[in-house]
């Protein structure tokens, strides 16, 4: 089989705390989820979290995010369940486990301030074909 890469936006500049669309993942692999905000002033914050659900309906926080923090060679993988942008414009990435799996996945971004901060989330993964 081979691979092939794709990604989607799933949020896209928004300025007030946003739950993104449910994304149907249980056939894709190799998941990366890039995060961005801009036009952030003093005061402003916004905190991504993800939630997977293998229905649909039902969610739970995914708390194995894994960040993109720097280790040395004989620590672990750093887990996360969220991560914060505080007061500056930022661009960040987190990653799965690729032995983990799940139907389907949402972002949500909890945004705080009140400024025109904008924030968005990019998720890319592999399909099989």
């Amino acid at each position: 089989m081979s691979l092939y890469s794709e990604s989607m936006l799933l949020l896209d500049g928004v300025s007030v705390t946003t739950i993104s669309s449910s994304v149907p993942v249980g056939s894709k692999k190799n998941f990366s989820l890039q995060l961005f905000s801009s036009n952030m002033v003093l005061g402003d914050s916004g905190t991504y979290s993800v939630e997977v659900s293998n229905d649909g309906l039902n969610w739970t926080t995914y708390n194995r995010l894994v960040s993109n923090t720097t280790n040395t060679n004989v620590q672990g993988d750093t887990r996360v369940a969220s991560i914060v942008f505080v007061n500056a414009n930022d661009n960040d990435f987190l990653f799965f486990p690729s032995d983990d799996h799940f139907d389907y996945m949402r972002v949500t971004v909890t945004v705080a301030g009140g400024s025109e901060a904008e924030y968005s989330a990019k998720l890319s993964y592999q399909s099989e074909f």
